[in-house]
């Protein structure tokens, strides 16, 4: 399947332009150009039937219930000087509850939006989210070696708004695409452009879940400039709205507001712990194997137990992209390299089905064929790699509308709720295992990177 695509594509007379955009095949560029307005306008169509206004939380009716609970009005309340972790903020705003420990910087980022009437905001958002979809699919197909064409671009972005990932964030407003796209730009640039890496790492700071896999597998991957960098940039963009709430929490005393906000934080993380909703027995969304794990033992260890199995996932992966840099092996971000960063981040702590958009770069690289990693693994080996990342990816047999409707016994339950999790620790396995350098570094190329043009 993945090589005869290639084969389908090349055919058409496109060699790789990373320069300038062009269509390969113009015909199905059409085609997909339909099917992916079909997808948006359903997609925007199921946000306004399924609607939630602001306010408490109504799972049948959850069209956009992110944006307000996430974005809109925890940044409006920054704005004014109110604290979204706090216990004041649920009763002064229309929300649910305070916040989880986002960084502060989410404010900040998105405070011209909660500047706008709610509407226009949703609009706006709506379209921002599309914009980070065709970026992120332009840069994986650019970084898989197709370069700028329409067509690839088009038919990873059909792929990306079909899957349940891309439906649910579109259709929830969650701010998922910022983290990927920064986790994307963050991988990339990192060696070439060192600031942009860092920059990027400041979107992926943005959640705790995020950064602590994506840093740790970057300092093993040799980016500690990167790193460097990053840290001073997300600690200035979390200082600003953070000093800013603290000198208003505090009454004009900014060490005392800071402690309020410290309390905030853990009372806000309890409360959401507390939400049977998001109880690792119980979720349906989560990815990582600590939900899975979970759900068969009937238990939900604390945060030590879920720090030491984050670990335990992220070192063998950690010493697989140390041995790859020892040996003179990045094949980049659709590479294996980003491969075994992208699934340990997934598996290895609390994911949802919506970031497992982050496996579309390595699903471009096995269908370009134009890495040498993938390249060098037998067709078999390909298809099973790139049919485990398309099967989480359109995996709507978790999704809870359909389980509602079976209503299934406890056993098949968990049984239908784990499967994305146990995929994507299996693909996790698969890429460390292919990763792992097989020859020295006298006997090969110094480095197997696509000239992507990014």
């Amino acid at each position: 399947m993945v090589s005869s695509f290639n084969r389908r594509f090349e055919s058409a007379g496109s060699v790789p332009h990373h320069g300038h955009w062009h269509v390969g095949r113009p015909r199905l560029a059409v085609v997909l150009a339909i099917v992916l307005t079909l997808g948006i306008g359903l997609t925007a169509k199921r946000v306004m039937s399924r609607y939630q206004e602001p306010g408490p939380f109504d799972r049948s009716n959850a069209g956009y219930c992110d944006f307000h609970n996430g974005i809109y009005f925890p940044s409006l309340a920054m704005i004014d000087g109110v604290s979204p972790y706090g216990g004041e903020y649920p009763t002064a705003y229309p929300v649910e509850r305070q916040i989880p420990f986002f960084s502060p910087a989410v404010l900040a980022v998105h405070a011209p939006l909660a500047m706008l009437p709610l509407r226009v905001a949703e609009v706006a958002y709506f379209g921002i989210m599309l914009a980070l979809i065709g970026f992120c699919c332009v840069h994986s197909s650019i970084a898989a070696g197709w370069g700028r064409r329409f067509d690839v671009v088009l038919l990873l972005a059909v792929i990306c708004v079909y899957s349940r990932a891309g439906h649910a964030t579109l259709f929830s407003g969650y701010f998922t695409l910022e983290l990927i796209a920064g986790v994307f730009v963050a991988i990339s640039q990192a060696g070439r452009r060192p600031w942009l890496s860092a920059i990027a790492l400041v979107f992926v700071s943005f959640k705790p879940t995020y950064i602590l896999p994506i840093g740790f597998l970057m300092l093993a991957r040799g980016n500690l400039r990167e790193l460097v960098y990053g840290a001073m940039l997300a600690i200035f963009a979390a200082a600003v709205p953070g000093l800013w709430l603290a000198w208003n929490e505090g009454g004009g005393d900014v060490a005392r507001g800071l402690s309020e906000i410290v309390t905030q934080i853990g009372v806000a993380q309890e409360i959401h712990r507390a939400d049977p909703i998001e109880l690792p027995v119980n979720a349906w969304t989560r990815v990582d194997l600590f939900a899975v794990l979970a759900k068969w033992s009937g238990q939900t260890p604390g945060d030590a137990a879920h720090l030491a199995i984050m670990a335990a996932l992220i070192l063998p992966a950690m010493v697989v992209l140390h041995r790859r840099r020892q040996a003179g092996v990045d094949d980049g971000l659709a590479g294996v390299t980003g491969a075994i960063i992208t699934a340990t981040c997934l598996s290895s702590i609390y994911h949802h089905a919506y970031d497992l958009l982050l496996l579309i770069p390595p699903l471009a690289g096995i269908a370009s064929l134009q890495i040498q990693a993938w390249t060098n693994l037998s067709s078999t080996k390909r298809y099973a790699l790139a049919a485990m990342i398309l099967s989480v990816a359109f995996n709507y047999g978790s999704a809870k509308f359909l389980l509602d409707r079976l209503s299934l016994p406890t056993t098949a339950v968990h049984a239908v709720t784990s499967v994305n999790g146990v995929v994507v620790f299996g693909l996790m396995i698969l890429v460390c295992w292919i990763g792992w350098p097989r020859v020295t570094s006298q006997s090969e190329p110094r480095r197997y990177l696509v000239n992507s043009g990014i």
